[in-house]
């Protein structure tokens, strides 16, 4: 994580970020511009600092504020005439049913509603896209979905799906399977049509109508192997990355395919780690018996152990990422466009983010 750390101090910097603005947007930021950026990157690195040593019972909501503030600084430097007193006061997310869910115990129920604020400004910003790295250690594919609206909803259940490498601790906490299929191939057929190849792992049938929502499906009888062809241009496919070697970015990266959410659009991997710590930063801020409780060997604790994961891949992961964005446009996407020029003649002075 000090690899992370050490890159992002580069965006405290007045010249650097002067220099990247430049880089990306065409444009000089002026003096206020920069300075506001630079302070929600800085405090972003004192939240998780204050993170790393604190005490689980504080430690969500401490990384919840690192969360938000490194999510502020994204919002600010992808919006080249945005400032900070634009930007909503508000999360952008809620949780209709806190009462009933922590007093039945049942936390896979929390429902959380997408409201107006950051959350969907974060979305916004990075294009509710996640990058991958597809059987390597380096980013070589992304994939952005629809941004989703204002009431949608899901639930934290499907919400911590969408982290396949906490799969053991989502089998013990829900005591069911966890359904997914793992990704060997992503191709075009010869109508242009995205075609993914993947592997399934459990009850072939239910699982392909769980994972594949609208795709013209190839399985043959008795084969684990599914070939989903996916017709025009928006995406019915939940894919999520996971890691072979564990925390470590050194490690190869794999990607998968998750159900996808009932009353929403799929969320990017940067926006489900933000609503991840959201709703445990939140419950230990207004609901700390409830937090406090789980530690302590008490009925209805068997959520503990993912919650505790995943406190661990938000501290490791969320600044890695926030890198992965920063460091756009990649070798892959600068080639998809220069493919764009050439077969569609597009105007080559266009925003490559566009």
């Amino acid at each position: 994580m000090e690899e992370a750390w050490d890159a992002l101090t580069g965006f405290e910097s007045r010249d650097l970020i002067s220099r990247y603005f430049k880089k990306h947007h065409g444009i000089e930021a002026n003096a206020g511009k920069v300075q506001e950026i630079a302070a929600s990157f800085r405090l972003g690195r004192e939240y998780f600092k204050s993170a790393s040593t604190s005490n689980i019972a504080v430690k969500p909501l401490l990384l919840y504020y690192g969360v938000l503030s490194l999510s502020r600084a994204l919002i600010l430097i992808f919006s080249p005439n945005l400032r900070e007193d634009a930007l909503k006061p508000s999360h952008g997310l809620g949780v209709k049913n806190w009462p009933s869910a922590l007093a039945s115990k049942d936390f896979a129920s929390l429902q959380i509603v997408i409201q107006n604020g950051t959350f969907s400004e974060l979305l916004t910003a990075v294009d509710n896209k996640t990058y991958f790295r597809a059987k390597s250690n380096k980013v070589d594919w992304r994939i952005s979905y629809l941004q989703p609206s204002k009431g949608q909803t899901f639930n934290f259940y499907a919400l911590s799906a969408g982290f396949p490498d906490l799969k053991r601790e989502l089998q013990l906490w829900s005591n069911n399977a966890y359904v997914h299929a793992e990704v060997s191939d992503i191709d075009r057929n010869h109508e242009g049509n995205m075609v993914i190849t993947s592997y399934l792992r459990g009850d072939i049938e239910n699982d392909i109508s769980a994972l594949f929502p609208n795709c013209t499906i190839h399985h043959e009888p008795g084969s684990v192997k599914i070939a989903a062809t996916i017709s025009g241009d928006t995406n019915p496919l939940r894919l999520v990355p996971s890691w072979e070697g564990g925390m470590s970015f050194a490690s190869i990266g794999d990607v998968n395919i998750v159900p996808p959410f009932e009353h929403s659009e799929n969320v990017c991997e940067i926006g489900q780690y933000f609503a991840s710590a959201y709703i445990m930063g939140m419950m230990v801020r207004y609901y700390p018996t409830h937090w406090v409780a789980l530690s302590r060997t008490e009925k209805g604790d068997a959520v503990y152990p993912l919650m505790l994961k995943l406190v661990k891949q938000i501290e490791y992961y969320f600044p890695r990422i926030v890198i992965d964005h920063l460091d756009y446009p990649y070798d892959f996407e600068i080639e998809q466009v220069k493919k764009l020029i050439a077969e569609e003649g597009l105007n080559e002075g266009k925003n490559l983010k566009e």
